[in-house]
């Protein structure tokens, strides 16, 4: 018989066991070569061999022996598919994360995509099986980007043809209504239009849409400052703890979790904490802001300590500033400017 021993000793190395089998069945094998003189002890050693030999093939892969060779380990061809597949799907969702936000054209946002779809999210494509079914799930998503954005393009303004669209009005109502029409794709054409970058950098003063808010987000915590970024959170009082098993997945869920209001209020105190020049510049800009009436800002809105905005004031007036609200000045005295509170004298 076969002794198994040394090959039960190889451990659970599937790969070793298999070759260790099939190099004991070639050594038997050829006895089959001279089978009209083997033995009847000679051919039951052969075929007990193999017997034993496919048996611990069965427990250590789905393998064949054809021709004495070994198939593929089943399991590692499995094993190695599903990665594919996972490294696959995190390629999906990043190009189609990418082609809802494409430099120059509509940004397609995942609640209008989601709606498109029919409540489809981003787990659609978790769910697919095999890469064909990822490839199909994909392109569906895709179709529907594109569907979204056309939607969304204002058609073309071409001059010369809305010129001859005043030929055939008869009445000043007909003319000044064809003229609002016009007017109105006019703007919508300059809309189109791209921003010089003085103009750009005008607007991103102001974070009114959600995009401009995640360009806010990550031109000020870049990737490779995000653990520094958590840290902060961590030294904040106001704000909840992020969860996660490490500083990318706290990130991350700290971001998905928290309102837009209390995410970009962290980003303000961490770059008024990390920058000594934007704090500086807040300062001074907050002690000479004045409304249209040349008032000061209000400080029991944004309160001093030792003649110095405290912190939570500079990143009060930086959140206003950076999202377009007002901020708050102090009411005009009437009266006797030292005793405001004062009756006026008679």
């Amino acid at each position: 018989g076969v002794d198994l021993t040394g090959i039960d000793a190889l451990g659970t190395n599937r790969l070793n066991r298999l070759i260790a089998l099939r190099k004991i069945f070639l050594d038997r094998a050829a006895i089959l070569g001279n089978i009209a003189n083997a033995t009847e002890a000679n051919v039951n050693t052969v075929y007990g061999e193999l017997n034993a030999f496919q048996q611990h093939a069965a427990n250590s892969a789905n393998a064949t022996a054809e021709g004495h060779s070994v198939d593929a380990d089943e399991a590692a061809r499995k094993a190695r598919e599903a990665a594919e597949l996972a490294t696959a799907k995190t390629d999906a969702k990043t190009a189609i994360e990418n082609s809802q936000k494409e430099t120059g054209k509509p940004k397609i946002t995942d609640p209008e995509l989601n709606k498109h779809l029919k409540e489809i999210d981003k787990a659609y494509i978790e769910a697919a099986g095999n890469k064909n079914e990822l490839n199909n799930r994909q392109k569906t998503i895709a179709d529907a980007i594109a569907t979204l954005r056309k939607a969304k393009e204002p058609t073309p303004f071409e001059a010369a043809k809305a010129q001859n669209e005043f030929d055939d009005k008869n009445t000043q109502t007909e003319i000044d209504s064809k003229k609002t029409e016009l007017i109105t794709k006019i703007d919508a054409a300059k809309a189109q239009e791209k921003p010089t970058p003085e103009q750009k950098a005008e607007e991103v003063k102001k974070l009114k849409t959600p995009e401009q808010i995640k360009e806010f987000i990550t031109e000020s915590v870049p990737e490779q400052e995000k653990e520094e970024f958590v840290k902060h959170l961590s030294e904040l009082t106001e704000v909840e703890k992020p969860t996660g098993s490490g500083k990318e997945e706290q990130f991350k869920n700290f971001m998905a979790q928290q309102k837009a209001e209390v995410v970009v209020k962290a980003v303000c105190s961490y770059k008024l904490k990390k920058d000594d020049n934007l704090r500086n510049e807040i300062a001074t800009e907050m002690e000479t802001k004045k409304d249209a009436e040349g008032q000061l800002l209000d400080e029991k809105v944004y309160p001093k300590k030792d003649g110095k905005y405290t912190p939570e004031a500079m990143v009060k007036y930086l959140f206003e500033k950076k999202t377009g609200q007002a901020h708050a000045f102090s009411a005009k005295s009437s009266g006797n400017q030292n005793s405001p509170t004062s009756p006026k004298s008679h």
